[in-house]
């Protein structure tokens, strides 16, 4: 009789479980890996979305003549656009601050087979604007657009406060400490979003990086932008909720073939 060899070779089952991890584990990799790139796509998709959102504000403000608004004001002065009560919107579509986020099909009536498909852009995305052109001197004017998602258009939800402003060491970062502002009002201003800041002679818009409390409860906003040479003291705007702004400087002569005043 032939005798069995207890010594062949085979899978315990330890090496099974071993197996299984590791296999477990790399599964459960590419299922992390796969959720990260729909959210780096959705990011992407929304940088798109608002980059595009603030270009066309600002070439609506310059080709539909808004800079005819500035006539008759003194430099340093501004007009405000969707910035909620007292804004300078009287004149102005509400079509003209929303942005489309999608494109939608209307085949209604349409023969799909002979023609092909018909879209509509749709200008009621969730996406708007704020706008402020500011005069300036020798002849130019700063044309400016926030975008800002899902924002109403309509009550007064801006948020103003004086402010006391000092240098941090670098040319691009102020440090401006806000003061007259109510607590509910504060828990809006938050790292990433954005505040209008404007003294007397000088105006832009700077990116909060970090917001603390100083140790005599004044609230100091940390601020990213544009060189600042409008003094020590000035005033922080925002509408809330602003993802990115832009701005251009045009000659106040500037002026587009259309008008909607």
């Amino acid at each position: 009789m032939k005798r069995i060899d207890s010594r062949k070779s085979g899978f315990t089952l330890l090496e099974v479980l071993i197996s299984t991890s590791v296999i477990m584990v790399g599964v459960f990799g590419i299922a992390g890996a796969i959720a990260l790139s729909e959210q780096l796509v959705k990011n992407s998709l929304r940088c798109d979305m608002v980059a595009n959102c603030g270009r066309a504000a600002l070439e609506t403000m310059v080709t539909q003549n808004w800079l005819g608004d500035l006539d008759g004001l003194n430099e340093g002065n501004v007009k405000y656009y969707n910035w909620g009560d007292g804004s300078s919107t009287a004149n102005r579509q509400k079509e003209d601050f929303n942005c489309s986020d999608h494109i939608r099909q209307n085949n209604a009536g349409v023969d799909l087979e002979a023609n092909p498909p018909q879209y509509d852009l749709s200008l009621k995305g969730d996406y708007t604007w704020v706008g402020t052109i500011r005069k300036c001197e020798n002849g130019y004017c700063e044309v400016s657009a926030a975008v800002t998602c899902k924002r109403p258009t309509s009550g007064n939800e801006v948020i103003s406060a004086s402010v006391t402003l000092g240098k941090n060491g670098y040319s691009d970062i102020l440090t401006a400490k806000v003061s007259g502002i109510s607590d509910e009002n504060a828990e809006e201003l938050k790292a990433g979003q954005y505040v209008y800041l404007r003294s007397a002679n000088e105006a832009h818009w700077y990116r909060i990086n970090s917001v603390y409390p100083d140790t005599d409860g004044v609230l100091s906003l940390e601020l990213r932008g544009p060189h600042w040479t409008g003094g020590g003291n000035g005033e922080v705007q925002t509408p809330g909720g602003v993802l990115a702004a832009y701005t251009q400087v045009v000659p106040v002569q500037l002026r587009g073939a259309g008008d909607n005043n």
